[in-house]
């Protein structure tokens, strides 16, 4: 409980279960509630030595008071077991615990303990009084500037490394439980929950109690885990204030205490990027390492949290790492089982087949080009011939060779085609099979892979060109089942093969290259992957030139490489030459620098370049206009992101009028095919009026916030899962509006409203007939 002044009452109607202490058990919670209504000590309040000036709180165990220390003649926080006549053992054991947890510390950030004492059989004690109330109240639902909140949490990080050294677990850190003093210094409060670790300690937490504040407690907290809950607890806590601080709402808050503690349980926190979007990546990253589930992969503790806050404060690289695309498709994968496995097999599916007609129509374009330029060399050699009649036989004889190759040729290009057919069949075949074992209600995907697995293997007097192909769709099938590891060795003896069958510097030896390099990183083996990915663009360069299909292909995948490795930079310059190297050999309408267009975009703006970033996304709106049309989803989507990048810039002006054309597109497209659906126009609209907000056109921007959160929660199941988190954006958009247009009801009103629930996803794969 908060040693200051508490929080104004929230409107009717307006709850907050998450943000509220939850008690260890029904009658704990029950006995508390009835206390709490109840005078401290059964009477009027009268402390020996201590003037009572008024009530600053109570809660479920305690009551404080603004009191006077008559012989110092000093302002303090005087508090005071409830219902001290009848106060259980157990409560004042934990009221006492909480007095020396307090003693046992000194530092600026803490708040200091003055005395503690009895009177009249009701213990009390007195603390240092902050007269600047607490820190929930100051944020006020609205994030702090990013440099603000990092040095906030970094000064409570410091303090609570102090009370760690000293054994100490708060378990209820919260913004209620941090005050502010009269300079805005924080200092934490209320260790009420407070557990001594280490050598003679005990607990009076009972067994699998949830104790603490569901909004911000660890997930082995939620679980009612004590004997797990350690200094990591806080640490975990620090990160959930962190993400307070910076998007001004907790990681997690539901209808009720229970539905908040099943998030904290199952769900990942919304990206703090997605809430507030000028959130510094470094500060994003650091804050989703504090609040990762598994204990092990948080700071180490709130020291090592603090000196990572102070390297983004002083613009050094930070030790944290973002979490990666294959962990977050790792956990997605985890809550949805059956939707990540029929997905992976509809995508190993698509992969195959189209990996594999792309492969076998690419050898069949080169054969068709080398019977072309033979045909070509063979007429050429008539007309010399036919003008020298002594070499008539030699004329005779090339025209016999000539013909013998193009018969050869015809006969591999249908070779070729059979080729492709026994990879694809054996494919359905395996499908079928493994479908038919569940009657076509499933694919067991190990099962499936370990059927597959069987074709890596040589057999004697195969075609090569067959065995490659079929290497090539076990090897994507692994990949794509996210057992890269196992992909490795099958992907390395398709590059041997192609080396085989086609040399050192043929365009399928190359780009089996880049397929490998691929695989060695999504495997782990990230400087193996990276050398070979930038040996093949090499040669692909070399041999087939700057802008071969192959070679851009390379070049985009070393440019995603190094784009998750954060050497934006690199990135940044392999996009720059093949803009313009495309430009200078195609002119400057070429559609293929779109790929090229994105990904420098992206390197760009995480090296703070806005001037390029906004000309590569200009770039972006006109030749996606130039391929797919200019009234097109794909351009909706490219000037939605052009909007995004000039509104970060600040450029309201013309964030606004790229988003009104995105819109009047997206409009046009209803009903239409092409069309992503309504959910789409009312998401851009309410995107639009935050614009709209952000240049304080209030009257404008509220009918688009309030009808695109409407209609979004309307329809909500009907959006896609990676694009559901723009519900909770359109909400929390209509509670600034109506925040800082004063109108608090209506804020109170939308900051209550709950997402519905996503639907879940159950389909049959697809089997061939």
């Amino acid at each position: 409980m908060p040693d200051t002044v508490p929080d104004p009452p929230p409107p009717a109607g307006a709850t907050d279960a998450g943000s509220e202490t939850v008690a260890q058990s029904p009658d704990d919670a029950a006995g508390a509630a009835a206390r709490s209504r109840e005078p401290a000590g059964g009477g009027a309040v009268a402390v020996p030595g201590y003037v009572i000036e008024r009530e600053l709180g109570r809660g479920g165990m305690g009551v404080v008071y603004l009191a006077r220390h008559l012989a110092l003649n000093r302002a303090v926080a005087l508090k005071m077991i409830l219902s001290g006549d009848h106060s259980a053992v157990g409560e004042r054991l934990r009221f006492l615990a909480e007095a020396e947890a307090i003693a046992r510390l000194r530092h600026p950030n803490i708040v200091q303990l003055y005395e503690i004492g009895t009177h009249n059989d009701c213990p009390f004690f007195t603390l240092e009084f902050c007269e600047g109330g607490a820190l929930d109240a100051k944020l006020g639902g609205h994030p702090l500037p990013p440099r603000d909140a990092a040095v906030l949490v970094e000064t409570l990080a410091r303090a609570m490394q102090v009370a760690h050294d000293a054994g100490i677990v708060h378990r209820d850190l919260k913004p209620q439980n941090v005050l502010l003093a009269a300079d805005g210094s924080p200092k934490v409060t209320d260790f009420g929950l407070a557990k001594r670790v280490g050598e003679g300690a005990s607990d009076l937490t009972a067994s699998g109690a949830v104790l603490g504040t569901p909004s911000y407690m660890a997930p082995e907290q939620a679980a009612g885990k004590h004997k797990e809950v350690g200094h990591l607890a806080d640490v975990y806590a620090l990160g959930a204030i962190l993400y307070a601080a910076v998007t001004g709402r907790p990681p997690f808050r539901a209808a009720t205490a229970m539905d908040t503690i099943v998030q904290v349980l199952n769900d990942d926190p919304v990206r703090p990027t997605y809430l507030v979007p000028a959130t510094p990546p470094d500060l994003e990253t650091i804050c989703l390492k504090c609040l990762h589930k598994d204990p092990a992969r948080r700071y180490a503790s709130a020291a090592a949290l603090a000196d990572d806050l102070r390297r983004f404060l002083n613009g050094e690289p930070i030790l944290a790492r973002p979490v990666g695309l294959p962990e977050r498709a790792w956990k997605w994968a985890r809550r949805r089982p059956t939707a990540a496995a029929l997905l992976a097999t509809s995508a190993v599916v698509t992969l195959a087949l189209v990996a594999g007609a792309a492969w076998f129509t690419d050898r069949l374009r080169v054969e068709r080009n080398a019977a072309l330029a033979a045909e070509r060399s063979e007429r050429l050699r008539s007309l010399q011939l036919v003008a020298a009649l002594a070499d008539a036989r030699r004329e005779r004889d090339e025209k016999d060779r000539a013909r013998e190759s193009e018969r050869a040729l015809r006969v591999e290009a249908v070779e070729n085609d059979t080729d492709l057919r026994i990879v694809i069949s054996t494919l359905v075949h395996l499908l079928r099979e493994n479908a038919a074992r569940s009657n076509g209600a499933t694919i067991d995907i190990p099962a499936l892979l370990a059927d597959v697995r069987k074709f890596a293997e040589p057999v004697p007097g195969e075609n090569l060109r067959v065995r490659v192909g079929m290497l090539q769709m076990v090897g994507i099938m692994y990949a794509a089942c996210g057992r890269a590891g196992e992909a490795v060795p099958i992907v390395e003896q398709m590059e041997r093969a192609c080396r085989k069958l086609y040399g050192d510097s043929h365009r399928e030896t190359l780009t089996a290259m880049t397929n490998l390099g691929q695989v060695y990183l999504l495997a782990g083996e990230t400087e193996k992957g990276l050398s070979l990915l930038t040996e093949a663009v090499r040669l692909q360069v070399k041999y087939l030139g700057p802008t071969d299909p192959a070679t851009l292909e390379g070049k985009k995948a070393l440019a995603r490489t190094y784009g998750v490795l954060r050497l934006h930079r690199k990135s940044f310059d392999i996009c720059d030459a093949a803009v313009a190297d495309l430009r200078s050999a195609r002119g400057p309408d070429a559609v293929d620098v779109l790929d090229f267009l994105g990904l420098g975009a992206t390197a760009a703006h995480h090296l703070s370049l806005a001037e390029r970033e906004e000309e590569y996304l200009r770039e972006l709106v006109r030749v996606t206009g130039l391929k797919y049309g200019a009234t097109s989803e794909p351009v909706a989507d490219a000037l939605a992101r052009y909007a995004a990048a000039l509104a970060d810039h600040g450029k309201w002006d013309r964030a606004e009028a790229a988003l009104r054309e995105c819109l009047s597109i997206r409009e046009g497209l209803l009903g239409r095919p092409g069309s992503r659906g309504p959910w789409v126009v009312a998401a851009t609209r309410s995107v639009l009026g935050g614009v709209l907000t952000s240049q304080k056109k209030y009257a404008a921007a509220e009918p688009l916030l309030v009808g695109g959160a409407e209609e979004l929660i309307a329809s909500h199941n009907a959006i896609p899962t990676e694009d559901y988190g723009a519900i909770q954006k359109a909400i929390d958009r209509v509670v600034e509006l109506y925040t800082v247009t004063g109108d608090a009801k209506r804020a109170a009103e939308w900051r209550a409203r709950t997402v519905p629930p996503p639907p879940r996803t159950t389909m049959n794969p697809p089997v061939a007939p």
